[in-house]
């Protein structure tokens, strides 16, 4: 899960709410945020979770940046998912943010020892060129020393484009199907066990969506990765179809 939250501290409580109360929140294996806003004065403490581990940090730098306010990253870990996360370096400067985090989760295939996500931050005033540098030269760190290891990049790029930096990551969505992924894969020769714990992971897993119909906001549970969320008022229809059929045979069955 990822979001832009523009603070976090004041944010914190709705957070925690989210986590208590929607499946989504509670389940999800990581929630990275950026622009966090966060200092040396707010402590760990303060941003706890339930069910989360320490939030791993990399706060802005005011020196590096040459900014006063925003910025900032932070990841929490689902401690059900992993309870081994390490942050592997952080980078600060006017036009990127990053953070580059491990993790050892519980079901990873034997072969693959971590993996690897690098969270960014590009300001809308940073330089692209620099930024896609900074991340590019982070990932090939990252590759060299961890080569069968998966690794992900995300968060708020703004403008910055990775495509052509890095041909060989491919972008990943909510509405990705499963099947299309695993063949994906197959063709790229990729490990047959990373293919398994990746298409567990996309089809194994329920989202939470909402649809909008007529103005009011429906949610709807219990979907699966990459499955059209169905209008309600089709279901409802097809119940209302049925009552009315027992409806009908009730009142024949007085009549005779």
């Amino acid at each position: 899960m990822l979001a832009n939250v523009r603070s976090l501290r004041n944010k914190i409580d709705e957070l925690q709410a989210h986590c208590n109360l929607q499946w989504a929140y509670k389940e999800a294996n990581l929630i990275c945020i950026t622009e966090t806003w966060l200092d040396h004065t707010i402590t760990d403490a303060e941003l706890f979770l339930d069910g989360f581990g320490v939030p791993l940090r990399a706060d802005r730098d005011n020196a590096k940046s040459g900014k006063k306010i925003g910025g900032g990253l932070c990841v929490y870990v689902n401690t059900s998912w992993s309870r081994t996360a390490n942050i592997r370096e952080t980078y600060c400067s006017p036009d990127v943010e990053l953070l580059c985090v491990s993790f050892r989760p519980k079901y990873l295939p034997r072969e693959f020892g971590k993996v690897t996500l690098i969270v960014v931050y590009v300001p809308p005033s940073g330089n692209d060129a620099r930024a896609t540098d900074v991340i590019v030269d982070c990932a090939q760190r990252v590759q060299a020393s961890s080569p069968d290891s998966p690794l992900f990049i995300m968060g708020d790029f703004n403008s910055c484009p990775l495509s052509k930096s890095l041909p060989t990551f491919q972008h990943a969505f909510n509405t990705v199907q499963p099947h299309l992924v695993g063949q994906k894969l197959q063709r790229m020769n990729v490990n047959p066990h990373l293919i398994l714990w990746v298409l567990s992971f996309l089809s194994e897993r329920e989202q939470v969506g909402e649809v909008e119909r007529k103005g009011d906001r429906e949610k709807k549970r219990g979907e699966k990765k990459g499955e059209r969320l169905r209008e309600r008022a089709g279901v409802e229809g097809e119940r209302n179809e049925r009552k009315g059929e027992r409806d009908k045979g009730g009142a024949e069955q007085g009549r005779e």
